[in-house]
C-alpha cells in the first residue's frame, strides 16, 4: 500500500498579474477604508478600490518586480516527488496561477500528459492547504479556508466532483483503505474525532475521540507505511499518542508516560519507534506498546526536529545551533552524517513516500547557491545533484557568505548569518531580518529578492535571537529584542555596517519584535518593512480562550511580573517616543486574523501622534491571510514593494550626501 501523498505547497489563491498603476494603500473590495484615516495620501487611489483585487505597485517597484521574475529560468516543475507509479508536483504559471500537479513518472517531458488534480482558480478567494492524496490515487483531501471557517473537501480525481466533509475541520488523515478518513473537528472549544466514509452524508460519521477541554490540541497522522493512523493530543506541553487501527471504534493509548509536545511516532515491520523530547529516541514491538527500549539518544544542544523510517535506515533531521544536521542509521546501528560543503546554509529533507527505496532527497542552498535538490544513497552516502534553479543576470562569485558571533546582554553567543558584495567598501547599508517565536529558524537560504539588495550595494543579515530553534532554553521576549540590538550593534563595530543605513525587515512575530526593538532604540534603524506584524499582543492574550501554550510563548499577562515584562516590551507602547522614530511601511493582509490590519491602524495612529514628523507608509493587500498571497507572483509582488522601499530609501541618502558636498565644494 502506498503512502498518502503530503503536498509541500501550502495554500493557493488566485490574483490576476496584469496592469500597471499608482501605489494602492488599499485595494480589492474590503470595507477596510473607514479604517484609513483623513491623510489625503492615504485617499488619493480610493477610487479604484471597488474593483480592483491586485496589489497595485509604483513604476519603480514594478521595474524590481519584474527584475525578480526575470532572473528565474523555471517555476519550480522539476521539485517533483515520486509516489506509486506518479510524479507530484506543483507548477506556478504567471497567467494561470498555481496548479498541484501528476504525470507518470517515467515520463521524462515536464508537462507532457499533465493531469491538473488542483487549479488555484477552483477556490478564488480561498486558502488551500493540507494537500494529502489518498493511497489509492484515486481522491485528494484538503483543506479550503474562508474567512473564519476550514472546510475538509474530497476530490476525486477521475473526474466524479468533489464533496465537503465538514466546515471545522483542523486536521485530517486518509486511512490505509482510501475509503475513509480519519478528521478533528473544533466548535466551541470541543474537540472531537470522527471517521467518514467517502460518499457517504457527514451526518453519519461514527465520532471515535471526544474532550471538552479548551487547552487540548489533537492532530491525526497516517503513518508512513500505512498500517494505522496516530492521534497525538497535546497539552500544556505534554504529548498523548493514541493508535487508530482501521477495525477499531476507539483509540489505543500506545505510551503510559507523559511525552513532550513534540514527540512523534512511526511504525515499521511490526515495530514501533517514538521520538520522545527531541533527544531520545525508543523502539517496542507493536503488539506490546509498553515495553520501550532505548534506540538513539542525542546529547544536548543537539536536538531531534524530525524522523524518517526506511525499511534498513532511520533519517533524523538534527538542530545544532543555526545549522541543521541530516544523519543516517543504519540497520546495523551505525551512524552516518551527510556532508554538507559550506558553514552557512539551509537543507531540508523533502518527502519521500516509499520507504523500500535506498535514497533520500535533500532540498539545499545558501546566500550564494541556488536551490539544489540532492540525492543521497544511504548506503554510500555519496550525494548527487539531481536538478538545480539556474539564476540569469547575476555574478555569485562577487558576493561573499560569513557567520559572526555576537555576545547578547548575558553573554550568551548570538549568530548572524551575512551576506555581502565583494566589490563595495565598507561600512555598507544592511537590511537585518530576525524572527524568535515558536521555535522557527530563520534559515539562511537563497533568495532572488534579497540579490536585488545586494546588486545595489546593501548587505543582507540574519540575526539568529532567542525563541526561534537556535537556541535552546528557554527565553523572555526581551531577551530576543536585546539579542537583536546586540547583533547588530557588534556589526557596527566590526566596521562592516553602516550605523546611519540600518534598516529592519520583520514579519509576524518578527514584525513585533522590531517594532519593540525600535521604541527601546528608536535610532537604531533608518526604516523599517513590517509585514503583517502581530502587534495589539496585550489584546490576543487577554481574550478568553487563547491557550496556556500561547501565553507561555509570550507573557502571562495575570502575574506581576509578566506584566513588568510585557510594559517593557509592548510595541504599541510609544508615548516615551518623542523626537525620532525610523521610517516605516506597515503592509497587512485583508483577511489576516492573526494581525489584523485594524491592529496595524492603530499602530499607524499612535507612532503618527507620538512623532507627527515620522514618515509612515501604510499599505493593505486584498484577498491574503496571515501568510500573504498564496498566489507566487502576487507574493513576489508584496516583496518587491518591501525591496524598492529599502533601494528609494540608500538612493534619497546617496543624493542628499551628493548635494552636501556640492554644496560644501
Amino acid at each position: 500500500m502506498d503512502k498518502p501523498l503530503v503536498a509541500c505547497c501550502t495554500t493557493f489563491v488566485n490574483a490576476s498579474l496584469t496592469g500597471f498603476g499608482t501605489t494602492l494603500l488599499l485595494a480589492g473590495t474590503c470595507e477596510l477604508g473607514k479604517l484609513l484615516r483623513t491623510d489625503k495620501k492615504y485617499r488619493r487611489c480610493s477610487l479604484h478600490r471597488a474593483t480592483s483585487s491586485y496589489f497595485f505597485l509604483s513604476e519603480s517597484e514594478e521595474a524590481v518586480y519584474h527584475d525578480i521574475l526575470r532572473r528565474r529560468l523555471s517555476t519550480g516543475t522539476w521539485e517533483h516527488v515520486r509516489h506509486g507509479s506518479y510524479n507530484y508536483y506543483h507548477r506556478n504559471d504567471r497567467f494561470r496561477g498555481a496548479c498541484f500537479c501528476r504525470r507518470m513518472y517515467w515520463n521524462p517531458i515536464p508537462l507532457l500528459g499533465e493531469q491538473v488534480l488542483l487549479d488555484s482558480r477552483e477556490f478564488e478567494g480561498s486558502e488551500l492547504y493540507s494537500l494529502e492524496v489518498a493511497p489509492n490515487h484515486q481522491r485528494l483531501a484538503f483543506l479550503v479556508k474562508t474567512g473564519s471557517n476550514c472546510s475538509l473537501v474530497v476530490k476525486d480525481l477521475e473526474g466524479k466532483g468533489s464533496e465537503e466533509v465538514v466546515r471545522t475541520c483542523t486536521s485530517f488523515a486518509w486511512e490505509n483503505t482510501s475509503a475513509s478518513l480519519i478528521y478533528v473537528s473544533l466548535e466551541d472549544d470541543r474537540v472531537s474525532v470522527f471517521r467518514h466514509s467517502v460518499g457517504s452524508e457527514p451526518n453519519t460519521d461514527s465520532r471515535i475521540f471526544f474532550t471538552d477541554d479548551p487547552e487540548t490540541t489533537v492532530d491525526v497522522r497516517l503513518s508512513k507505511t500505512c498500517w494505522n493512523v496516530y492521534m497525538y493530543e497535546r497539552k500544556e506541553g505534554e504529548c498523548f499518542i493514541w493508535q487508530i487501527e482501521r477495525s477499531c471504534t476507539s483509540p489505543r493509548l500506545i505510551y503510559d508516560q507523559r511525552l513532550g509536545a513534540e514527540s512523534t511516532v512511526e511504525d515499521l515491520n511490526d515495530q514501533l519507534i517514538l521520538l520522545r523530547d527531541c533527544s531520545r529516541m525508543y523502539t517496542t514491538h507493536n503488539a506490546h506498546p509498553f515495553k520501550w527500549d532505548l534506540f538513539y539518544e542525542l546529547s544536548p544542544p543537539r536536538r531531534i526536529v524530525r524522523f524518517d523510517i526506511f525499511n534498513k535506515f532511520v533519517v533524523l533531521y538534527v538542530r545544532d545551533g543555526v545549522n541543521a544536521l541530516v544523519q543516517v542509521i543504519n540497520e546495523d546501528g551505525g551512524l552516518c552524517e551527510v556532508a554538507i560543503p559550506d558553514d552557512c546554509y539551509s537543507i531540508r529533507v523533502l518527502p519521500n513516500p516509499t520507504v523500500s527505496c535506498n535514497t533520500l532527497k535533500l532540498k539545499y542552498s545558501t546566500f550564494t547557491t541556488p536551490t539544489q535538490i540532492w540525492e543521497v544513497n544511504m548506503r554510500s552516502m555519496r550525494t548527487r545533484v539531481l536538478a538545480a534553479e539556474r539564476i540569469l543576470f547575476t555574478d555569485l562569485k562577487r558576493l561573499h557568505t560569513r557567520r559572526l558571533t555576537a555576545s547578547s546582554n548575558d553573554g550568551l553567543a548570538i549568530s548572524i548569518s551575512l551576506v555581502e558584495p565583494k566589490d563595495r567598501p565598507c561600512p555598507r547599508p544592511c537590511v537585518i531580518m530576525a524572527y524568535g517565536a515558536y521555535g522557527v529558524t530563520c534559515e539562511p537560504e537563497f533568495s532572488v529578492p534579497v540579490l536585488c539588495l545586494l546588486e545595489q550595494g546593501v548587505s543582507f543579515a540574519i540575526v539568529h535571537v532567542r525563541g526561534g530553534g537556535e537556541v535552546v532554553g528557554r527565553w523572555s521576549k526581551n531577551q530576543a529584542v536585546e539579542d537583536l540590538v546586540h547583533g547588530i550593534q557588534e556589526l557596527v563595530s566590526l566596521g562592516i555596517v553602516d550605523e546611519t543605513l540600518i534598516f529592519g525587515w520583520g514579519s509576524s512575530a518578527g514584525g513585533s519584535l522590531f517594532a519593540a526593538a525600535a521604541k527601546r532604540e528608536p535610532r537604531l534603524f533608518a526604516a523599517m518593512a513590517l509585514l503583517a506584524p502581530f502587534l495589539d499582543v496585550a489584546g490576543e492574550l487577554m481574550k478568553p480562550g487563547t491557550p496556556s501554550s500561547e501565553i507561555q510563548e509570550w507573557f502571562d499577562l495575570k502575574t506581576d511580573s509578566g506584566r513588568r515584562e510585557f510594559a517593557l516590551y509592548n510595541p504599541m507602547d510609544v508615548a516615551s517616543v518623542r523626537d525620532a522614530f525610523p521610517d516605516l511601511l506597515l503592509i497587512g493582509y485583508e483577511l489576516d486574523d492573526k494581525a489584523p490590519v485594524e491592529q496595524i491602524v492603530d499602530y499607524y495612529d499612535r507612532i503618527r501622534a507620538a512623532v507627527p514628523r515620522a514618515r509612515i507608509e501604510l499599505r493593505v493587500v486584498p484577498e491574503a491571510g496571515h501568510s500573504g498571497p498564496s498566489d507566487p507572483f502576487q507574493k513576489t509582488r508584496v516583496t518587491a514593494a518591501i525591496i524598492r522601499f529599502f533601494i528609494h530609501y540608500v538612493e534619497r541618502r546617496l543624493l542628499l550626501v551628493q548635494k552636501n558636498l556640492t554644496r560644501d565644494g
